[in-house]
């Protein structure tokens, strides 16, 4: 660690030693306090999930290339709809 890292974590240090309010050190604890490196899983993502798979066995799915035309139509149809708004 350099001079400079030092004399800053002693700072800190010394601000949290002086520190009573159990909500201002949760909150400095939460920020310094190894985040998971593993995201959580989204809500309603295994609902989804399923849906995907029912609908895939039920033969409701596009290729690539209908994905790709579905999505530039959408882009394109947003697009158009701010350009009326604005």
């Amino acid at each position: 660690m350099t001079t400079a890292t030092l004399k800053k974590k002693k700072k800190i240090k010394a601000l949290v030693e002086k520190e009573t309010s159990e909500k201002k050190l949760a909150k400095v604890y939460a920020a310094l306090a190894p985040k998971p490196s593993v995201a959580a899983e989204p809500v309603g993502l295994p609902e989804r999930l399923e849906r995907a798979e029912q609908d895939f066995k039920a033969g409701r799915y596009m290729t690539g290339a209908e994905a790709r035309a579905k999505l530039k139509a959408a882009l394109k149809r947003r697009r158009a709809a701010k350009r009326k708004a604005a």
